[in-house]
């Protein structure tokens, strides 16, 4: 029992200097946020940061019916890796169609100015007789 202790107090003072480095990885939205696409109930949307260490983080994403973000209508999270420039592009789908939504990328503090994006018109299928 002591041993294992031991162990987990060894691998709890391992994980110090990782968790310190994780608080001082700070964020930059070098692109603000764009809108790539849209289909009668998608929106294809685009943005780039980097973070100062060079390490993948997490950027969380909220799209809503309202401008101010309040009632999200979908909420999530996209991994950011280095090796591919810090580029983020995702498409939020189960959207109402001819609608139009606000979209923000944030990392802790940092966040991308909040963008409109419009879903397509549904489309119209022609009658045949």
């Amino acid at each position: 029992m002591r041993h294992q202790f031991r162990i987990w107090a060894i691998l709890a003072a391992a994980a110090l200097p990782t968790a310190a480095l994780a608080a001082e990885q700070t964020v930059t939205f070098t692109e603000p946020a764009k809108l790539r696409g849209t289909t009668g109930d998608s929106v294809t949307l685009a943005t780039r940061a980097t973070a100062s260490d060079g390490a993948a983080f997490r950027v969380m994403w909220t799209i809503s019916r309202h401008a101010d973000l309040d009632r999200p209508v979908q909420v999530g999270t996209v991994l950011v890796k280095p090796d591919n420039g810090g580029r983020i592009q995702l498409t939020v789908d189960h959207l109402r169609p001819d609608s139009e939504y606000f979209v923000q990328f944030r990392h802790r503090g940092a966040t991308t100015e909040t963008v409109a994006a419009r879903t397509a018109q549904p489309q119209k299928v022609a009658a045949t007789n």
